[in-house]
């Protein structure tokens, strides 16, 4: 905590997040080598590195996995299109940008810990990257809230139900199911119908969000996001209509 307020969460992720980034790049290095390429994971892969460096402020590493994402997507429509090299080449590029932020990160102690206090609200965060929902968490726990995270959208329908947050942040790109179907799942139950919820994108475009909050979707967050911004758009997802 500073004289401002709370610290800023995201220095310390960064070596989290290179370590996590690294590992979605292995992924889209056996992508491009593949017999068969599987677009629509390469497009994933990209995507999520661009949005937790976005979120981090790696301006570079978000602008080069931009560029390898945009690459993916015309090629999905028309494989001749991509330029394997290059884009291996900028794999390489972005592997060389996050070995700067790989020193080990530095954990609180029990020094450092907080009093602990009954949380404001309960947060279910439906978030595939671990360093997106670990920024999550730090920003609200900061706050007094509590944060509970999921990996998928099968893990999110479950944990809504057994946990009845008070809202859901919802990430529109995981590896089960879309975000929408998520959405359409939690309003088929009683227990979870009325349960507010976020979603958080980097890159939906205007039909995609009014489709969204046709579905009931409460606000919409994009990334990359400021920590007021992250809280500011659960209190008004929160507030009574």
């Amino acid at each position: 905590m500073t004289a401002c307020g709370p610290e800023d969460p995201r220095p310390a992720l960064l070596p989290l997040f290179a370590v996590e980034a690294c590992r979605r790049l292995d992924v889209i290095d056996a992508g491009l080598t593949a017999e068969r390429r599987d677009y629509r994971s390469l497009i994933r892969e990209a995507h999520t590195v661009r949005g937790s460096a976005a979120v981090l402020g790696l301006e570079q590493v978000a602008e080069e996995a931009e560029r390898l994402e945009d690459a993916f997507a015309r090629a999905r429509s028309d494989p001749g299109d991509l330029d394997a090299d290059e884009a291996q080449l900028a794999v390489r590029r972005i592997r060389t940008l996050l070995a700067a932020v790989r020193a080990p990160a530095e954990e609180p102690g029990e020094d450092d810990a907080p009093a602990a206090t009954p949380p404001a609200r309960l947060v279910l965060c439906v978030e595939d990257s671990a360093v997106n929902a670990r920024l999550v968490e730090r920003i609200l726990e900061a706050q007094g809230d509590a944060v509970v995270a999921a990996g998928s959208g099968q893990d999110a329908c479950r944990l809504a139900v057994e946990r009845r947050p008070d809202v859901v942040l919802l990430d529109l790109h995981l590896p089960d199911m879309s975000g929408e179907e998520v959405v359409r799942r939690l309003a088929a139950r009683s227990e979870t119908r009325d349960v507010p919820i976020v979603v958080m994108t980097g890159g939906a475009d205007q039909g995609r969000f009014e489709a969204l909050l046709a579905l009931g979707v409460r606000g919409v967050l994009e990334k990359p996001y400021a920590p007021p911004e992250l809280v500011a758009a659960l209190d008004a997802a929160l507030a009574p209509s």
